[in-house]
C-alpha cells in the first residue's frame, strides 16, 4: 500500500493525540511516595511516608508489608491529594534485635506501583569523660571531639567544660570512634573492639589523651 504524504501526517498527528491524551490526562491518578526509604534506629518509634495523588481523578492505595515487625496505622485509602502514613518498628516481632533487618512496603495503587525499603539498626548511647593524661593527674579536657563512624555515615560530639561526651542514638555495629584535639595524641576504640553494651543500651566509655 502507497502511504501518501497526506496519510503520514494524518498518522503522526492521531500517535501525538494519543500520546498526549494519555499522559497528560488531567483525571488519571499518578502515584507518588515519600521518601523512598525509612532508617529506624533503636530509640526512634515513629516515622512517616506520604502517599501522593500527581494526577487527577481519585487515588486508590493499599499496602503490602513483608515484614511483620513493620507497622502502618493505614493499610488502605484513597485520596486526590496525598495521605500521611505514620510507620512504627515491633521491636518484639524483630527475630534477633541485636542484629540489622530490613524490610519493604509495597504500594499498590490505581495509579502505580511504588516499594519502600524499611532499615531497622540496633543503636545504642555512648557517654563518658575525655581526660587529659598529665604529669599532675587526670583532669577533663573540654573541646575534644568525639566520632563514631558507621559506614557511610559518622555521629559526632564535643566534650563540654566538665569533659563529658554524648552519642546518642548510633549503630551497635559500628566502626571505630575517634577522639581528637589540637595539641594532643589521638584516642578512640579501635576497629575490631567487642563492646558489651547493657540492656538499657547505655554505655559509659571514658577516654584519655596525652598532650604532644
Amino acid at each position: 500500500m502507497k502511504v501518501t504524504g497526506f496519510t503520514s501526517s494524518l498518522l503522526l498527528c492521531l500517535l501525538i493525540f494519543a500520546s498526549c491524551t494519555t499522559v497528560h490526562n488531567p483525571h488519571v491518578p499518578v502515584l507518588s511516595v515519600d521518601p523512598p526509604s525509612l532508617n529506624f534506629r533503636g530509640a526512634e518509634s515513629m516515622q512517616t511516608i506520604n502517599i501522593v495523588n500527581k494526577g487527577g481523578g481519585s487515588l486508590t492505595w493499599e499496602i503490602d508489608n513483608d515484614a511483620e515487625w513493620i507497622v502502618c496505622s493505614l493499610s488502605s485509602g484513597e485520596t486526590e491529594t496525598e495521605t500521611t502514613v505514620d510507620i512504627c518498628i515491633n521491636g518484639k516481632e524483630i527475630d534477633d534485635p541485636e542484629q540489622a533487618s530490613e524490610g519493604i512496603l509495597t504500594i499498590l495503587s490505581n495509579g502505580g506501583v511504588y516499594t519502600v525499603s524499611v532499615y531497622y539498626v540496633p543503636a545504642f548511647t555512648l557517654t563518658g569523660f575525655v581526660y587529659e593524661r598529665n604529669a599532675p593527674g587526670i583532669v577533663p579536657l573540654p573541646g575534644a571531639t568525639v566520632t563514631l563512624y558507621s559506614g557511610n555515615f559518622d555521629f559526632s560530639n564535643t566534650s563540654v567544660e566538665d569533659g563529658s561526651y554524648i552519642l546518642e542514638d548510633v549503630p551497635k555495629s559500628f566502626d571505630y570512634v575517634e577522639v581528637l584535639k589540637e595539641g594532643y595524641n589521638p584516642a578512640g576504640i579501635p576497629p575490631g573492639t567487642k563492646l558489651v553494651i547493657p540492656d538499657n543500651n547505655i554505655l559509659e566509655y571514658d577516654f584519655y589523651l596525652s598532650s604532644q
